[in-house]
């Protein structure tokens, strides 16, 4: 038997990368060439498996305001036919996978044992065979849990119900970069995230990730402290696991968080009663960004990059619903801040203007300077409104001059006073019922 080919001898990474430069179909053919060359290649072919739409950068026609677009990992996204086309290769790569395994016969590892990078999306377009949905059987934990060796998944949740299948307590142990966006389950969340190793996460992406209220008979078997810390009786943004990662990410180089974010005061509305949950809101604001700025500040010593973005849904910039809610800037004073900007200036801000980043090569923040629909550059405004105007600016540059010193030389930053796109909010949806079920009643 001759001795190995140069190539072979490259080290795996070397080799996915050189093949990189090969769209799947000159891989496939090369697979072909030899047993030599498959043995090389049939790695690299299955090194990233991407089957996923929620990052695709394609902006979509809201479900509901056909007017307005949003991204793709919007939670009121339109569906399109490419949505249709990824469920049918997620159910054959299913059914591949399924083969593969019950083929005892077969000497071969799994192919899904070469996967490093997975990149999923769960999506059930209302179009679907109800047997090829990824919640209709449970397949893609059956599916997921055989990838036993992956470094890296982007995982988007895009169905808008919750699983039926319980998921396994633990999911991609061995990741290291970990991406979670859209609306799933506590349960689904956990698994992810509790049964990774923190100290060799080198990147963290949590995309508007929220999750569904529990049901009652799960609530039941928890302590309340467990209720209170991930807020598990109610639905919204994703809190009390960056609580638990806390301290323990000492390798994370990159950290990304997105979010929804209260734009209006609920103390404010179109009658003179406040909303009902506006001071449980409150609460649950104040602990989640308090949350965030203390895995910050125990992360800057091994980041080398920073991106936050938080920002108001669709229904704040221009629908009809939006409109009941703008008289409340009339009636309080402009000096007030909204609640988002209460929020990170409270808690996060300080942590971003303390330093020291030792490491930090790029740093991005967006939405922390929200306008108030009130036109203070007309020749109508007030001298109020004129004041108001000044005042915002100079506190906004503030806050820039502050980062920027914060983080030194060396580093790029780039801050925005808004958001670039909308954030789907699922606590303020009232077309569904805040557990992932069917039904309306809002929790």
């Amino acid at each position: 038997m001759g001795s190995p080919s140069i190539f072979e001898r490259f080290p795996e990474e070397l080799r996915h990368l050189a093949l990189s430069y090969c769209d799947s179909s000159t891989i496939h053919h090369l697979c072909l060439t030899s047993k030599a060359v498959y043995n090389v290649c049939i790695n690299s072919l299955f090194h990233t498996i991407d089957l996923s739409t929620h990052n695709s950068g394609e902006w979509r026609r809201h479900k509901t305001y056909s007017n307005f677009h949003v991204p793709p990992d919007y939670g009121k996204a339109l569906h399109t036919l490419q949505d249709m086309r990824l469920v049918e290769r997620q159910a054959n790569l299913m059914l591949l996978l399924e083969r593969h395994l019950e083929n005892l016969d077969n000497p071969k590892p799994s192919i899904a044992l070469k996967t490093r990078c997975l990149r999923w999306t769960c999506t059930e377009p209302e179009e679907s065979p109800r047997e090829i949905r990824n919640y209709g059987l449970g397949q893609p934990w059956d599916t997921f849990s055989c990838f036993t060796k992956l470094i890296e998944i982007d995982i988007g949740f895009m169905a808008g119900t919750k699983e039926i299948v319980t998921p396994p307590s633990h999911l991609f142990s061995t990741t290291t970069s970990i991406s979670l966006s859209g609306v799933t389950s506590h349960r689904v969340v956990s698994s992810i995230l509790t049964s990774i190793s923190a100290a060799n996460l080198k990147h963290l992406r949590l995309n508007n990730l929220q999750l569904f209220a529990d049901e009652p008979h799960i609530l039941q078997n928890l302590a309340p402290t467990q209720i209170a810390l991930y807020r598990r009786d109610r639905p919204g943004p994703i809190q009390g696991y960056l609580h638990d990662l806390t301290g323990h990410c000492t390798s994370l180089r990159s950290f990304h968080y997105l979010s929804t974010a209260e734009y209006f005061d609920g103390s404010y509305t179109s009658n003179p009663h406040t909303r009902a949950r506006w001071t449980l809101q409150v609460t649950d604001e104040n602990s989640r960004y308090a949350e965030l700025a203390s895995f910050i500040d125990s992360v800057k010593p091994t980041l080398r990059e920073f991106y936050f973005e938080h920002g108001p849904d669709i229904d704040y910039f221009g629908t009809a619903f939006s409109q009941r809610f703008h008289g409340s800037f009339t009636r309080q004073t402009l000096t007030v801040p909204l609640p988002m900007d209460r929020f990170f200036d409270t808690h996060v801000l300080p942590i971003l203007t303390a330093g020291p980043w030792p490491k930090l090569q790029t740093m991005t923040v967006k939405g922390i300077g929200h306008w108030k629909p009130v036109d203070a550059w007309s020749a109508d405004a007030t001298p109020a409104e004129v004041a108001w105007l000044h005042a915002k600016t100079r506190a906004f540059r503030e806050k820039v001059l502050g980062i920027w010193e914060a983080v030194g030389e060396g580093c790029a930053v780039l801050v925005g006073d808004e958001a670039g796109r909308p954030f789907y909010r699922l606590w303020d949806d009232r077309g569904v019922n805040g557990r992932g079920t069917d039904g309306y009643d809002r929790v």
